[in-house]
């Protein structure tokens, strides 16, 4: 069998940062080989590094195939530590506006 690679692995593999891995796992999963789980760890096949330079390749070209599989909106946070500065007004008020451009 061939040699596992773990996340630290993979990301020198690959040269991409661990979370950017994590997020293509998330959005692109049925275009990567599945994981293996070992004892406590969480493992990658070998051909994991070539299906993420392909899919960080689409991804950072603006390919519209390489948009994410699931069809859900963004998250916008709206934030503050302080309360009564708007943060429900701007929040409302994007939601409007997002809706009006048929987003």
């Amino acid at each position: 069998m061939n040699q596992l690679l773990t996340i630290t692995d993979l990301s020198a593999a690959t040269g991409l940062e661990e979370s950017l891995i994590r997020f293509y796992e998330s959005e692109y999963s049925s275009r990567l080989p599945e994981k293996i789980v070992r004892g406590d760890g969480l493992f990658f096949r070998p051909e994991a590094a070539a299906a993420l330079r392909d899919i960080h390749a689409r991804y950072g070209s603006g390919d519209v195939s390489s948009a994410p599989e699931r069809g859900y909106g963004r998250v916008i946070a709206v934030s503050s530590g302080k309360g009564g500065v708007g943060k429900s007004n701007l929040a409302l008020n994007l939601a409007i506006e997002f809706q009006r451009a048929g987003h």
